[in-house]
């Protein structure tokens, strides 16, 4: 049986973020039909939902609409995520995590 483990935080994993962002942006333009906008929202201790809220916010999206959407939302994330991801991930575990 795998064992998945989420880390948000950076704790198991260092540099981990860039396919993830990438992941969320690419859902956030397929379900939304928005461009991100040029301005950095701050991610650190927020879900990916607030994130994205945030970001839709900034595009003029309704939270109607976001909240309308969430889960098609989610579902294209982990999908795209999935597409980004590297398969091994060992050159990233941070020191003293086996």
């Amino acid at each position: 049986m795998p064992l998945l483990l989420w880390d948000i935080d950076g704790t198991l994993l260092l540099k981990a973020s860039v396919e993830h962002a990438q992941a969320i942006h690419a859902a956030i333009e397929r379900v939304y039909g928005v461009a991100i906008p040029d301005v950095r929202v701050e991610a650190a201790g927020r879900t990916d939902f607030a994130i994205a809220r945030s970001i839709l916010a900034l595009a003029d999206v309704s939270p109607e609409r976001v909240d309308e959407r969430f889960g098609e939302l989610r579902a294209i994330a982990v999908e795209e995520y999935a597409r980004r991801v590297p398969g091994d991930l060992s050159d990233r575990v941070a020191p003293h995590v086996r």
